[in-house]
């Protein structure tokens, strides 16, 4: 069995899409580089639904020299953004990026993953008041969560 990668990022970038379609938001954007390439993909595959998005990335920590900035792209204080992460477990790395993004002034309005491992991100984004979806989860690979220790 041949899979195409850029078929299947096509795949996964529309279904993003179609998961957020509910979701008013002009923004998309992940802590670099795992987002990155999700970030493409949706940008690409929502030009060809005639939707414009804005795709940004947030760095681990501002470069020495350049633009110095956290925060790379077009999106500006008062945008309303969903911040993507391919793997949620506890939330953590996505976490940062939505600390970075409401320091620069966006509003996050939502969090979207490709899997969510089960292992607590979505309570830690429910506890920050933001809602969270994924296109899959462990169980979906047939994988039991562990249990989650508080």
């Amino acid at each position: 069995l041949q899979i195409s990668l850029g078929l299947l990022e096509l795949q996964i970038s529309l279904g993003l899409l179609e998961l957020l379609q509910d979701v008013p938001f002009s923004g998309f954007g992940g802590m670099s580089i795992g987002a990155d390439p999700i970030v493409g993909g949706v940008l690409v595959a929502a030009a060809g639904q005639n939707r414009s998005l804005q795709g940004f990335m947030v760095r681990k920590e501002a470069k020495g020299h350049g633009t110095q900035r956290f925060i790379e792209g077009p999106i500006k204080p008062g945008d309303k953004v969903v911040i993507v992460d391919d793997v949620v477990t506890t939330g953590g790395s996505a976490l940062q990026a939505i600390d970075r993004v409401q320091e620069f002034g966006c509003e996050v309005v939502h969090v979207v993953g490709i899997v969510d491992r089960l292992q607590g991100g979505e309570a830690a984004f429910k506890a920050r008041g933001l809602t969270f979806s994924a296109l899959l989860t462990i169980r979906d690979f047939g994988i039991t969560p562990p249990a989650i220790e508080n």
